[in-house]
C-alpha cells in the first residue's frame, strides 16, 4: 500500500509538471513573416512585422558558414524625391509585395496618406559584399 501510495503522488507531481504553462518561442508576436533567400555567398533574411502592430521590415545579412551578421536594416520609413513617408504617421501602411532579385531586395509598399488617398511606393535596396546599400523609391 506505501509502495502505491508513493506511485501515486509521482504520477500526480509528473502530470501537474506537464500540464504546466507553456513557453513562447522567443519570437515576438508582432512579427507576420520571415524569409531567407540565398544571394551570391550571403543569405538575407527579410523580417516582415504586422504592420497594424508594429510598421517595420528588418533585414539582416549573413555570411555562411559562420552566419556572422554583416549588415542589418530596419525599415520604418521610405523616402522618395517628394516627401518622407514616416509608417507610424499613416493610416495603414502594407506590404503589398517583397522578392530578391539579383541581389536586390525589392519591396512594394501600400501607404495611405492620413486624410487623403493610398498610394504605392516601390523601394529596392541593392546588397553588396559591404552589406546593403543605400534605399531608393519611388511613388507609383
Amino acid at each position: 500500500m506505501k509502495l502505491l501510495t508513493i506511485f501515486l503522488c509521482i504520477l500526480i507531481a509528473s502530470c501537474s509538471v506537464i500540464a504546466g504553462p507553456q513557453k513562447s518561442s522567443g519570437v515576438p508576436v508582432s512579427i507576420n513573416k520571415i524569409e531567407t533567400h540565398r544571394v551570391n555567398d550571403y543569405l538575407i533574411r527579410i523580417i516582415k512585422h504586422n504592420m497594424e502592430l508594429d510598421p517595420k521590415i528588418e533585414l539582416e545579412l549573413f555570411q555562411p558558414p559562420e552566419m556572422n551578421l554583416k549588415d542589418y536594416l530596419s525599415i520604418t520609413s521610405v523616402k522618395t524625391p517628394e516627401r518622407l513617408y514616416l509608417f507610424k504617421e499613416s493610416e495603414g501602411v502594407f506590404v503589398e509585395d517583397i522578392k530578391v532579385n539579383k541581389g536586390t531586395v525589392e519591396i512594394t509598399f501600400e501607404y495611405y496618406i492620413p486624410n487623403s488617398e493610398a498610394i504605392r511606393l516601390d523601394c529596392k535596396i541593392p546588397t553588396s559584399a559591404k552589406g546593403f546599400d543605400p534605399i531608393t523609391c519611388s511613388r507609383i
